[in-house]
Parts: structure tokens; C-alpha cells; sequence
């Protein structure tokens, strides 16, 4: 989970990590969206939701330092921090190429499937914004 806030971006909305990246929001999750304008909410994203990128995606993709690798047979799941210290764990495939290159203490970008990924007010019983 991610703490941000959803801003105006260009002709749309996105979530901006507290302190760091921002990412684009589907047209579908802006219309739900447009009345949590500068409000602060909670992106959930699951492991699955984020595959290696080559490198910096505009809106697309978080940086994160890579802590602890654990290897699952044909996944391995990567933990690390985001720029501004958010942990976030990523389950990364073989069937997808991202096995050999990815270590402890590498710094990696990874995609964000934000259409699959969900945000919900801040608390802890904070409410689905996106269903």
C-alpha cells in the first residue's frame, strides 16, 4: 500500500505517492475519483500488479531500492523501499524475462498495472474509492 493523493494531471487524475511518483490514472478510475481531488487515499497494489521495466516510465512505472529477493520456483518475489521509503513487495516472472536481472541493493523500475490496482481512503476500514 502507497499513501498519495489523487491531483489534476494534464486532462486527467493521478496518484501521487507522498513524497514521490506520481501515476497516471485510467479514465475509468478518474471519473470515480474527481471528488477525492487533493484528498489524501491509499493506492493497494499487488504484488503481481508490477513487472520489471527497462527504465523510467512517465506515469507508468515506481523506482524502488530492492532489499530481499526470495526465490518462488519460476517467480521471485523482490521487496525494497521507494524513493521515499513506502515498502513494496513484487512478484516477478520468468515466463516474463525478469528473473536474471534483479538482485539485492539494485535500484529497478517497475510498471504499475494501475487498471488492476485499487484506492481506498486513508484508515484502517478506508473504503474501495475504485469499485
Amino acid at each position: 500500500f502507497l499513501p498519495g493523493y489523487i491531483r489534476a494531471s494534464g486532462a486527467g487524475l493521478a496518484f501521487v505517492e507522498d513524497g514521490g511518483a506520481s501515476l497516471t490514472l485510467p479514465a475509468a478510475h478518474a471519473a470515480k475519483l474527481a471528488g477525492h481531488l487533493d484528498k489524501a487515499v491509499v493506492l493497494g497494489i499487488r504484488p503481481q500488479q508490477l513487472s520489471l521495466a527497462s527504465g523510467p516510465t512517465e506515469g507508468r512505472s515506481l523506482a524502488i531500492k530492492v532489499q530481499i529477493t526470495e526465490p518462488l520456483g519460476d517467480l521471485i518475489d523482490a521487496s525494497g523501499s521507494t524513493n521515499v521509503g513506502h515498502r513494496l513487495v513484487a512478484r516477478l516472472s520468468a515466463d516474463r524475462g525478469e528473473l536474471p536481472n534483479i538482485a539485492p541493493g539494485q535500484a529497478v523500475h517497475l510498471l504499475v498495472d494501475i487498471e488492476s490496482s485499487h484506492i481506498f481512503e486513508t484508515g484502517e476500514f478506508g473504503r474501495n474509492l475504485t469499485l
